[in-house]
């Protein structure tokens, strides 16, 4: 509360931030005595003059000759032009009026604590001269459109000429809206520090798209998702997508195509500026995909995101009588309160939520569906792009998740020094083989400082086909050492093999080789890919491997006449609705309780569209590569290592360890 509360005076300069430094400087005899400038702008002949001199009027007998009020005038204009151009807040603050909602006049623009931080990231980047890429993930009314907006219009007053930029929305009104806001900031922009240049928008040309910014040569012209074609051009340096999440994919356009089109025309250069801005709207659309891939790094921009936690509207006093509304918490109120604090509730306050904020969730969520507020009042990135209620681990056991991904150590191939013939040394003289791009995520090698068994666990979910909407192939790898008996331990994922393999029998083998590597742990392959496929391919993946790899899970069947059945046996896991049912609630448990560790971030994102569709069905949302392969290999893995499906990880005694087993896993083992 003490740094929400803090007193902001961007005029004088409020430092809140290790990117926004400053530093004081005293200036007697100025409007303005004392200010706290950019670290920056100490560079700047004016400023060393200004502290040398110690006075206006000394400054302007140092620079002009005279100490006249015209020449201390001008020396005063020239200062604070130069602070416009270093110092953002400052320059809305003196330059900038808006029409805050809820208020009949317009007033300077003043940043609030939401914009102050996101302001920081649009620093960072333009400070260390790199391209001002962002997609910007916000909570509601807190003014992060306002702000990219005339960000971008400082960029253009202050910094550059001939610096185009374009609007973008779904339809044309919504970029319109934007562009009327920067128009009237023009008709209202100060003059004083441009003196006798034309501050205002004037149409380009013939067309009512595009606007030149006068004195600056900068056009700022308009576009929307529904008409693409009008947005092309040759030369934009800036543009701003707003509530990209809303855009619609038709059989014609698609959100890429808008971004496609204009993005070879933003060069990567300083001052270069591109936001894609929105609410989230569900998983699957192109801004989920756009500010997870920047999440993971796969693409050229840096994700921000803003909480409702950080728009201090959204508090509400703590008083005796909840009903009654007050200015002020009365302390005497905060233990009652506490005490009646639900799971959720601390999990708001270990986000950063302050108690008043946390009272003003209570309130607000009454009567409203749990998924439906997280969806509109999002505390993480996770709960902002929920699309429905029936999402089926809580985003609060997801974030803890999270918190232990990491990446891998090493990445590559387990690789045999087998030429091919002899299907025997497939499995011999195993080794990892680094490689930029292979397909196996490694956060431990295996241990073999200690014989074990039981420790190791691999499971398999096999994807159909090798085209780039087909599900990949993923192979998880379980270390069980810490379940051993007397600790108090839980599995950890150590390694994962994701890709599509078009030769059968080479994936056969690739997924033998890597539970070979991992001291021959039981492999578990779920079957339905194989069991429901018409095709010879898919049945002989295990067939390929069953009489050579010893460790391979059978499970018990009923019908002799099964296809594929071997005695009373068949090779894999079958995920059926019955069996999937009791995965994915083990799993459910697994995460509530914390009963293991996962390390891949990939992981947690499907767990975090994973759902109960409206038809009953368990999966991921629809939607372009949504895909649940690596939640089931973890739902597999949780039943094996806690429902007796596996044994209860042991050092092999010496006199045990020359023996070679060759068990058979199955439903009745015990």
């Amino acid at each position: 509360m003490e740094v929400i509360h803090t007193p902001y005076d961007p005029q004088v300069g409020t430092e809140y931030s290790d990117i926004i430094k400053r530093t004081k400087i005293e200036i007697p005899d100025a409007p303005l005595p004392v200010q706290y400038i950019p670290v920056e702008m100490e560079s700047e002949s004016i400023v060393q003059v200004l502290r040398q001199e110690g006075s206006l009027k000394k400054a302007a007998k140092a620079i002009i000759g005279k100490d006249s009020q015209r020449a201390i005038l001008r020396t005063w204009r020239y200062f604070i032009k130069t602070r416009c151009r270093y110092d953002f807040e400052y320059w809305g603050c003196t330059q900038i009026k808006i029409k805050l909602k809820g208020k009949s006049e317009r007033n300077y623009l003043v940043l609030n604590r939401a914009q102050r931080y996101y302001l920081t990231f649009l620093e960072r980047l333009r400070k260390t001269g790199q391209p001002i890429f962002i997609v910007l993930l916000k909570a509601r009314q807190w003014g992060g459109s306002t702000l990219t907006q005339f960000y971008m219009m400082w960029i253009q007053k202050m910094h550059k000429t001939h610096w185009n930029s374009v609007i973008v929305g779904d339809i044309e009104k919504q970029s319109k809206v934007v562009l009327s806001m920067y128009e009237k900031a023009c008709e209202d922009y100060d003059t004083f520090i441009d003196e006798g240049v034309p501050t205002a928008l004037k149409p380009f040309g013939r067309t009512n798209d595009i606007r030149v910014l006068e004195g600056r040569e900068c056009t700022i012209s308009v576009g929307s998702m529904q008409k693409p074609d009008k947005i092309r051009s040759e030369d934009i340096s800036m543009a701003h997508f707003t509530e990209f999440g809303l855009w619609k994919t038709t059989d014609s356009k698609s959100p890429d195509d808008v971004k496609q089109s204009i993005d070879g025309t933003i060069l990567d250069d300083e001052f270069s500026l591109w936001v894609i801005e929105s609410t989230a709207k569900g998983v699957g659309n192109p801004f989920h995909e756009t500010f997870t891939g920047a999440e993971k790094g796969e693409n050229k921009y840096t994700p921000v995101f803003v909480p409702w936690l950080m728009i201090d509207m959204y508090s509400r006093s703590i008083t005796k009588d909840p009903s009654k509304r007050a200015t002020k918490s009365d302390p005497e109120a905060y233990p009652h309160f506490i005490a009646s604090m639900s799971e959720y509730e601390w999990f708001l306050w270990n986000e950063g939520a302050t108690l008043e904020a946390v009272n003003w969730y209570r309130i607000k969520s009454r009567g409203v569906d749990e998924w439906r507020m997280k969806s509109e009042y999002p505390t993480t990135a996770i709960e902002a792009f929920q699309s429905t209620g029936r999402a089926m681990f809580k985003d609060e056991y997801l974030t803890e998740l999270y918190k232990m991904c990491r990446k891998p150590a090493k990445v590559g191939e387990i690789v045999s020094s087998s030429n091919g013939f002899d299907k025997k040394e497939f499995l011999q003289h195993l080794r990892f083989e680094p490689e930029d791009r292979g397909h196996l995520k490694m956060w431990s090698d295996v241990d073999k400082s200690v014989e074990m068994q039981e420790r190791y666990l691999v499971t398999v979910d096999l994807g159909k086909g090798d085209s780039n909407d087909a599900d990949n192939t993923v192979v998880c790898v379980f270390d069980r050492y810490w379940q051993q008996e007397g600790e108090d331990g839980y599995p950890e994922v150590v390694a994962e093999w994701a890709g599509k393999e078009s030769e059968t029998d080479l994936l056969a083998w690739k997924i033998a080789q890597i539970a070979s590597y991992y001291n021959n742990a039981l492999l578990v392959i779920e079957s339905n890919t194989i069991d429901s496929s018409k095709e010879d391919r898919f049945r002989a993946i295990l067939d390929e491997i069953k009489d050579y790899y010893p460790n391979l899970y059978k499970r018990a069947i009923k019908n002799q006449n099964d296809v594929g059945n071997t005695g009373s046996f068949r090779y894999g896991w079958s995920t059926n609705h019955r069996s999937k049912e009791e995965i994915i609630a083990n799993l459910q448990w697994a995460l509530r309780d914390g009963m293991y560790i996962e390390r891949n971030t990939e992981a947690v994102d499907e767990m975090k569209i994973f759902e109960r569709h409206e038809d009953g069905s368990l999966g991921n949302v629809k939607g372009k590569h949504n895909h649940d392969d690596r939640v089931i290999t973890r739902a597999i893995g949780i039943h094996f290592c806690y429902t007796n499906k596996m044994g209860t990880p042991r050092v092999v005694s010496p006199s045990e360890s020359h023996i070679v087993r060759r068990k058979v896993v199955n439903e009745n083992t015990m």
